[in-house]
């Protein structure tokens, strides 16, 4: 019969102890990085946020930014199509154009490629931190890269929580402890008796909802739909003349 009250027992048991927790610290400290990718990552979905919001601002109706995106070739432009304009708004300068025809194309044209640029970043980052960062190590955050690491922590909550419960530890823990074992028979102990510490030790999975994650489409190129651009402001022009004017004339004395 194998001696359990050893040093080789307690030297099983310590171990025992410290890869239980020490597995939780780990996964504590892959939740605790995840978390603050995620946060990196919506202030760049802020980014998108606003100037998708300048882009509708300049597109003054609902119909127009839904007619916009479509002609570009984006079927579900998704939340773009609902932002609101930032307060306060941004400066653009249109750009040099004798009628305020070509100066409408041109605002809408920039407008765009700016939109266009801050979504790569979000989508997949270039590694250059846009003008909006504030570290340049965060420029890596994207959103390929969080929703990886959240499949990766989630994957490992289940691990822990189905291999390395409170219940199966100790109860591997109790036959190398015959001292733990004899007092669990006086007092009638059983594994049910696990069963509350496994209910406050558990993980819980973390949803795709908590992450805030904005599904952003994939917008092409600016160079690729400058003419589908051009000829669709041109289009619109006419009906949306006046307040377009204005809303050019106003972002560029921001």
């Amino acid at each position: 019969m194998p001696e359990y009250d050893s040093p080789l027992a307690d030297e099983v048991l310590t171990d025992v102890a410290q890869t239980f927790f020490g597995a939780r610290r780990k996964l504590d400290d892959m939740i605790e990085i995840l978390k603050d990718y995620a946060d990196t990552l919506e202030q760049k979905a802020a980014i998108v946020i606003r100037r998708a919001g300048t882009l509708n601002y300049l597109l003054v109706e609902q119909e127009r930014i839904l007619g916009f995106y479509d002609a570009i070739g984006v079927a579900d432009p998704g939340e773009l199509s609902r932002c609101t304009p930032p307060d306060p708004l941004p400066h653009l300068a249109p750009g040099f154009s004798l009628t305020g025809r070509g100066r409408f194309v041109k605002a809408v044209a920039s407008q765009y490629e700016r939109l266009w640029k801050a979504c790569r970043e979000y989508r997949c980052s270039s590694a250059n931190p846009l003008a909006d960062a504030k570290k340049a190590e965060d420029a890596c955050v994207d959103f390929r890269l969080v929703k990886a690491m959240w499949e990766v922590v989630n994957g490992k909550i289940r691990e822990i929580n189905e291999e390395s419960s409170p219940s199966a530890v100790l109860q591997y823990a109790k036959g190398f402890d015959s001292r733990g074992e004899k007092q669990s028979k006086v007092a009638g102990a059983t594994a049910g008796e696990y069963t509350g510490l496994d209910r406050k030790f558990v993980y819980r999975p973390i949803s795709m909802e908590e992450m805030h994650l904005h599904h952003f489409p994939e917008l092409p190129e600016p160079y690729g739909c400058r003419n589908k651009i051009a000829r669709f402001v041109k289009k619109i022009y006419p009906a949306v003349r006046d307040q377009a004017g204005e809303r050019v004339a106003h972002l560029a004395r921001q």
